[in-house]
């Protein structure tokens, strides 16, 4: 797997990777309110550390957060 400017990801990397890809798939499920606060709440803070990385780019709003 590789980041946005193709280079090998570390193992730490491709963990928070996955965790983001986890983190919008569960946004996209029917979660009780404060669940899906919380998701919200982590997928918002994932996302800076996984876009400052360059591992993924996408708007926010497009993801519903």
């Amino acid at each position: 797997m590789t980041d946005l400017l193709g280079r090998e990801l570390t193992a730490q990397e491709a963990e928070l990777a996955e965790l983001y890809e986890r983190l919008k798939t569960l946004l996209g499920e029917d979660l009780p309110p404060c669940a899906q606060a919380g998701v919200r709440a982590a997928l918002v803070a994932l996302w800076n550390v996984v876009n400052d990385l360059a591992l993924d780019h996408e708007h926010l709003s497009d993801l519903g957060a």
